[in-house]
């Protein structure tokens, strides 16, 4: 959850409550307090409330809950002479624009208003891939004519806080901002600006923004921007931002951008939601029975409007409360409301006895086996190579699980079968010889017929490695664990397996479900690998085995 640094005094003055009874309010609103050094606080808010980014969110919150301000808090909406064309912009085609008037920046408000942004990137935004936030201080814009387009890289800016002035390209290469989000709207040698009508670019989305428009202590009003991949999500934002600074606002003003070329005419849009919950879902979800009045107060005391119908309630839902979205989060604002305390609680009869799944029980009886048969337990990645996956193991590579943006090669796959692993450590062991390894663990395979399209199964691999090792070896261990687990090998068949010489390698399958091969390692791998040993191994499927019979 996102933690956020704040000065105790400020807080106590937004909110007019001493810190002692404020950390209480918070933990209602479902966030965490800690003292830090000397006046400094730090709270831990849900990453589903951004409205409470900022020491204004919180006061609206905590004013609600105290009864002080309840329900949707207002603001007033004016024409801010901007007007904004958007030109077909292809890695981020939306933007969305808006001004607060009387804001009154501080060097205390300017870092906060920093770290709500950063913040506000790093959640709604997704590292800025999604949204990304410009501030500017308004009265220093040199146009109210503005426009959103694609820019080539030779055009040139001051960037913020820059002592020179830049070429787009070299602040891609040469600035911290540029080289950590440049590319993320970089295309054809072009990248996204807003600019003026005549030409003074204001910034380059995500990256940075120039410094004409830098918002320094002193500061009244703010411009504030926002562009991204997804008009809900730039809308979101926009909303979060401007209605919480608007908290700050002495006259509470909101200019509105008219917008061209945008699904909005202008922007922002004070658009409120009814968001209905069922009277006796509410009822039955909460446990406990509630009058009108207390459901009404205790929306209301959430910054919601609210209504009453014959089937039940409707929240009348302000748009920076983007954490909204069906009739439980309703219900759960009720319960904050109302107080869990004033709730209660009370714990049902436990309907049935834990115990543990049939695999686990598999897993603690074979650890225990294989030890006292001498054998070490090993942990390896569950990533590892696709190239070790298809060439051991015959894994065909449509059904190898892949990442999509590994660190190395060596981290590219999910495995699909651990025998692989146990073989490069066998070759990096070869000091300790006779050598007894085993490991228990997930492996995954593509699988179409699943929802999520991939299988997730659990494996046993086991490793022999001595001067003198075959087939019968490994076929040894593993009838004796099977029967040792009170089980036993109910089919066994020859098999053709990459891994293992032709005719030394088997098919096995339990009574109990347990399945998989074993054999001896062909000599062309043991080569390849550098191992001058033989080995043998097995790898079984424990994850399909049967529930233990009950008398």
């Amino acid at each position: 959850m996102p933690t956020l640094r704040f000065l105790a005094p400020r807080l106590e003055r937004a909110t007019g409550v001493p810190m002692d009874e404020l950390e209480e309010l918070l933990f209602r609103l479902k966030c965490e307090v800690e003292r830090g050094e000397g006046d400094e606080v730090y709270v831990e808010v849900n990453a589903d409330r951004p409205d409470m980014f900022s020491v204004e969110g919180i006061a609206r919150a905590v004013k609600g809950l105290r009864g002080v301000e309840t329900g949707l808090p207002s603001y007033e909406h004016i024409k801010s002479g901007f007007r904004l064309v958007v030109e077909d912009v292809p890695t981020r085609p939306y933007i969305a624009a808006a001004v607060v008037y009387d804001v009154d920046v501080d060097e205390v408000f300017l870092e906060e208003l920093i770290q709500f942004q950063e913040k506000l990137h790093d959640t709604l935004g997704r590292g800025r891939r999604k949204a990304a936030i410009g501030l500017h201080d308004a009265d220093k814009v040199p146009s109210r004519s503005l426009v959103y387009r694609m820019a080539g890289l030779d055009e040139r800016m001051v960037p913020l806080h820059g002592e020179r002035e830049m070429s787009l390209g070299e602040v891609l290469e040469e600035t911290e901002q540029g080289r950590k989000y440049g590319g993320l709207a970089l295309s054809g040698g072009r990248h996204p600006v807003f600019a003026t009508a005549d030409g003074v670019i204001l910034s380059m989305p995500p990256v940075i923004n120039a410094d004409v428009t830098r918002v320094e202590p002193g500061t009244r009003n703010i411009l504030i921007d926002v562009t991204g991949t997804s008009w809900e999500t730039v809308m979101q934002v926009l909303n979060v931002l401007v209605y919480t600074l608007a908290e700050r606002s002495r006259s509470r003003r909101v200019g509105t951008v008219e917008l061209i070329g945008a699904p909005e005419p202008e922007t922002p849009v004070w658009r409120t939601r009814g968001v209905h919950v069922d009277r006796n879902r509410l009822e039955e979800w909460l446990g406990v029975r509630l009058s009108s009045s207390q459901v009404l107060d205790a929306l209301e005391r959430m910054r919601h409007g609210a209504e009453e119908d014959e089937r039940g309630y409707t929240a009348i839902v302000a748009p920076f409360r983007v954490d909204i979205l069906g009739w439980a989060d309703v219900a759960e604002d009720v319960a904050i409301g109302v107080g869990y305390d004033t709730i209660g609680s009370e714990y049902g009869p436990a309907p049935l006895r834990g115990s543990l799944s049939p695999s686990r029980l598999f897993e603690r009886a074979a650890r225990r086996l294989l030890a006292g048969y001498g054998f070490l337990e090993v942990y390896s990645f569950t990533l590892t190579s696709c190239e070790d996956q298809e060439l051991l193991w015959g894994v065909p590579a449509a059904r190898l699980v892949r990442v999509a943006n590994p660190v190395s090669r060596e981290l590219a796959c999910i495995r699909a079968a651990i025998t692989p692993q146990l073989l490069r450590f066998a070759a990096q062991n070869q000091h300790v010889v006779p050598l007894r390894v085993f490991e228990l663990g997930d492996v995954a395979v593509v699988d179409e017929a699943m929802p999520e399209k991939t299988r997730v199964e659990k494996h046993l691999a086991m490793l022999l490695m001595a001067d003198k090792v075959g087939y019968e070896d490994i076929q040894a261990y593993v009838w004796g664990l099977v029967r040792l687990l009170g089980d036993e090998v109910a089919t066994v068949e020859e098999v053709e397996h990459p891994l293992f010489i032709p005719g030394r390698a088997a098919r096995v399958k339990t009574r109990e479900g347990v399945e998989g091969v074993l054999g001896e390692v062909h000599p062309a791998v043991l080569e390849k690998l550098g191992i001058v040993y033989p080995v043998a191994a097995a790898e079984l499927r424990y994850d399909t085995v049967a529930p233990p019979r009950r008398p």
